[in-house]
């Protein structure tokens, strides 16, 4: 599934300036909408929200899309899956908790979750490739039906250190189910069974994903200016 970019947010003058200058405020369904220059479309909830506004480039994701597309693969998970054996949900902990936790309420059938941490960005915008387990599994999967949820898939690194280590446990199936799926970074293949979005080559957060722990309870997935990154 292909996106759309919404125009860049990045306008002259700091977020408190452009508040000032706002002219109109309407409302849209349960949450307002600034008319702002440079915020045309974002709602209030997020405006107030992002402290680090000016770090972002452009809306990339918004809610509604995200909420459509995630009801979506609930379906596709539901349709390939044996309704009478429960699935287990492997979410990799931090950034795809959220979109976890929405995608499961989608899928038909018994869904039991366990967790699993691995670091290879650390506070960087980059992943290194160097994986390591910071929190395993606390079930035994052997013989078991294993959905893996990630946030994104960029490098393909993570992935394929999850999936080689999961298949040693012995799991009657595995599939894997990403929420983004950022082709341009790719180095090694991995088999991504479910996708919600392919994305351009752009740092992105929100709805679950960080940049040094921060933006992820935003509900819009948002791209970062690349000078952000650094400061």
């Amino acid at each position: 599934m292909s996106v759309r970019v919404f125009p860049s947010m990045r306008k002259a003058g700091t977020l408190q300036e452009r508040v000032r200058s706002a002219t109109a405020l309407r409302r849209q369904g349960p949450f307002a909408v600034f008319q702002l220059p440079g915020l045309e479309g974002v709602s209030s909830r997020t405006a107030r929200g992002l402290a680090d506004m000016d770090k972002v480039e452009r809306i990339l994701l918004r809610r509604e899309a995200i909420a459509k597309r995630v009801q979506e693969l609930g379906e596709e998970v539901s349709q390939h899956r044996n309704p009478s054996v429960p699935l287990l949900a492997v979410p990799i902990l931090r950034g795809a908790v959220i979109f976890a936790a929405d995608l499961v309420r989608e899928i038909k059938g018994p869904v039991e979750l366990d967790f699993m941490s691995v670091s290879s960005y650390g506070n960087s915008s980059v992943s290194h490739g160097d994986v390591r387990v910071v929190k395993d599994l606390t079930e035994d999967i052997a013989g078991r039906d294993i959905l893996l949820v990630e946030d994104i898939v960029d490098t393909g690194h993570t992935v394929r250190f999850l999936i080689d280590t999961l298949l040693k446990r012995g799991p009657r199936s595995l599939k894997v189910c990403a929420l983004l799926d950022k082709v341009d970074r790719r180095e090694v293949d991995v088999p991504i069974d479910y996708v919600g979005f392919r994305i351009p080559d752009a740092f992105v957060v929100g709805y679950g994903l960080d940049y040094a722990g921060r933006f992820r309870n935003h509900p819009e997935i948002l791209a970062l200016r690349p000078e952000a990154l650094s400061s």
